[in-house]
């Protein structure tokens, strides 16, 4: 997984309070939510995105 970020359990038990998040890009109330999540962030909010994809093999 070179070059992508991503959160470790370590990360998640740091006794921060996240924010995990599953959303998909087909999603119309995951893509409504997401300056607001990006708002948070931008304000100290911890937030981990999981990404939902659907493959149409």
């Amino acid at each position: 997984l070179a070059g992508f970020d991503f959160a470790t359990d370590a990360d998640l038990r740091s006794g921060e309070v996240t924010l995990v998040n599953f959303w998909a890009t087909w999603c119309p109330p995951c893509r409504a939510e997401h300056p607001k999540l990006k708002d948070m962030a931008a304000n100290g909010i911890r937030i981990v995105g999981v990404n939902i994809r659907d493959d149409n093999a």
